[in-house]
C-alpha cells in the first residue's frame, strides 16, 4: 500500500462544495471526486510502501470493531510522528482512498449522509484536537498512540478499555490532559482497575468524566506531576497516588458504591 494524501487545495474545494456534492458520498468509491475536481485527487507521500491491510467491518454494531481497528491502524502506522498524525491531508487521503468503505460502514454514511457527518468523519470538521477524535481514522490512531503500552502483558489492554464506550473516548482523549501518554496511561490504569473491582463510575449524568470537581482534582494532579518531574521523582508512582486521591474524593462526594473497593 502506498500512502497518499489529499492536498489542502483539493480539501478546500471539496468542503466548499459539500452541500451540492454530499449525496455522492453514498457511492461505492471516490472516483467521482476526481471528475469533479478535474485533476488528480491524491498525491504520493514520502513514506515507503507498507503492507496492505484492511479494517474490521464484521460487526452489526460498527462501534464494536473499534478496539480491533485501533490495533490495525496504529499497529500498521506506528512510524508516524505526532505531527504527521495530526495532518488532515493524510487522513483525508486514507478516508477517501483505501478505507472509503470503512468510513461509510463505521459512521453509517448511506443513512446519515449529511454535510456535518461527511466533513467530520472524512475530513477535519472541528478544531485541531477535537477533529483528531472525530475523523474516522485519525481517532483510531490517536487512541492507539495514547494507550498502547508495550510494557504491559497485553499492550492493547488500555485501548480495549477506552473502546468500551464512546463516552470514554470523547471525555478522555479530548481533554488537554490527554496530550501526554505519561499522564493518560496511569489515569486509565487506575480507572480501569476501579471498574474491574466493581466500582460504579456513575451514570451519564454523574459520570466521572463529566464531573467538574474530578477534573479540577485531576488538573491538580498533573501540576504535581510536573513539579515532581523537575526533581526527578517517579512520575507514574506520584500520579497513581494523586489519581487515587482524586477518585477517592469524587467517590465520597457522590456516594458511589465501592463493592470490593481498593481505595
Amino acid at each position: 500500500m502506498k500512502l497518499q494524501f489529499v492536498s489542502y487545495d483539493n480539501i478546500d474545494i471539496i468542503k466548499s462544495n459539500l452541500k451540492s456534492w454530499v449525496d455522492n458520498f453514498k457511492q461505492d468509491s471516490s472516483e467521482w471526486l476526481q471528475e469533479e475536481l478535474g485533476n488528480a485527487l491524491f498525491s504520493d507521500t514520502k513514506f515507503a510502501e507498507i503492507p496492505d491491510f484492511s479494517l474490521d467491518m464484521t460487526a452489526d454494531k460498527p462501534f464494536l470493531t473499534e478496539a480491533e481497528n485501533v490495533k490495525r491502524i496504529y499497529g500498521n502506522l506506528r512510524f508516524l510522528s505526532d505531527s504527521q498524525a495530526s495532518d488532515e491531508r493524510l487522513w483525508a487521503g486514507l478516508c477517501l482512498g483505501p478505507f472509503w468503505d470503512y468510513v461509510k460502514y463505521r459512521w453509517d454514511i448511506n443513512k446519515k449522509c449529511t454535510v456535518g457527518n461527511v466533513q467530520q468523519h472524512f475530513f477535519f470538521g472541528f478544531g485541531a484536537r477535537r477533529s483528531l477524535t472525530r475523523n474516522a481514522l485519525s481517532r483510531l490512531w490517536w487512541i492507539g498512540r495514547l494507550t498502547y503500552d508495550e510494557k504491559r502483558s497485553d499492550p492493547w489492554e488500555l485501548a480495549k478499555f477506552v473502546c468500551e464506550s464512546s463516552d470514554y473516548i470523547m471525555h478522555i482523549l479530548e481533554r488537554n490532559t490527554s496530550n501526554n501518554p505519561s499522564i493518560i496511561r496511569p489515569f486509565l490504569i487506575k480507572v480501569s482497575f476501579f471498574k474491574e473491582k466493581s466500582m460504579n463510575l456513575g451514570t451519564q449524568h454523574s459520570n466521572i468524566f463529566h464531573d467538574k470537581g474530578f477534573r479540577i482534582q485531576f488538573a491538580y494532579c498533573t501540576n504535581i506531576l510536573f513539579y515532581k518531574s523537575v526533581v526527578h521523582t517517579d512520575n507514574c508512582s506520584v500520579l497513581a497516588i494523586c489519581i487515587r486521591e482524586s477518585l477517592t474524593r469524587w467517590a465520597t462526594n457522590h456516594n458511589i458504591n465501592r463493592t470490593n473497593s481498593i481505595l
